[in-house]
């Protein structure tokens, strides 16, 4: 049976794209035979693995330092840089023991992680242990958290070892200086969706806009406004 290893140590839980793109990967891998295992100190995506009966095996990890995405987490991680990566190696040998040393793919989705477990993998992989691939996930928007961190040469150089995984286009501009870049759109499931009623105006030459996704800065709804305030 074929694995999936799934890591996600984030800066902070929550329940957005990420994480409902991560339970339908997960939910359709297993109906291809797959098996599932989530390391994680997510307690969202714990609950959504457990609410939607993905009952592999759940590595669950409270109160794990937050990846170096903001300049206090940049600083504690660095520091704390040595324990990490000496738990992830432990930890890591531990899963592979238990799964007979067999992970076909690990599946990264935050920065920590891809920092300090990708050369722990790449090292066990030296061994009579089968090859592993390993893929990182970018579905957040890069910005400076990223391209101004430190901690990017790291990253660069690691990538030459991965494949990554974007969910746009554009995304792939903004790590134009990474290797082994690729984007895959999210799919959607468009069973679980009844057809839309058409949005209609009872005056003539009004017209309705309508968005499904949280009114947060970073989703750009004001600029939609201001846009709109410039049509004639």
């Amino acid at each position: 049976m074929p694995t999936l290893l799934i890591t996600r140590f984030p800066y902070q839980s929550q329940l957005g794209g990420e994480e409902i793109h991560t339970v339908n990967l997960a939910k359709g891998l297993i109906k291809k035979g797959w098996k599932i295992i989530l390391w994680t100190s997510c307690a969202i995506l714990k609950e959504e693995f457990n609410k939607n009966h993905i009952l592999h095996t759940i590595y669950y990890i409270p109160n794990f330092p937050k990846p170096p995405v903001s300049k206090f987490s940049l600083i504690t991680f660095t520091l704390l840089s040595p324990f990490i990566f000496l738990y992830f190696v432990f930890k890591y040998f531990q899963i592979l023991k238990t799964n007979n040393y067999e992970l076909k793919t690990i599946y990264m989705m935050s920065l920590g992680e891809k920092l300090l477990l990708t050369p722990i993998i790449k090292l066990y992989s030296l061994f009579p242990i089968p090859y592993s691939r390993i893929v990182w996930i970018e579905h957040a928007r890069i910005g400076k958290w990223l391209t101004s961190n430190p901690w990017k040469i790291v990253y660069k150089f690691w990538s030459r070892f991965v494949k990554i995984i974007c969910v746009s286009k554009q995304s792939t501009k903004y790590l134009s200086w990474a290797h082994n870049v690729i984007d895959i759109p999210n799919g959607i499931n468009l069973k679980e969706f009844n057809s839309p009623q058409p949005l209609s105006s009872k005056k003539k030459g009004r017209f309705k806009i309508a968005t499904i996704a949280r009114l947060s800065e970073d989703k750009g709804i004001d600029y939609l406004i201001k846009a709109v305030s410039n049509i004639k």
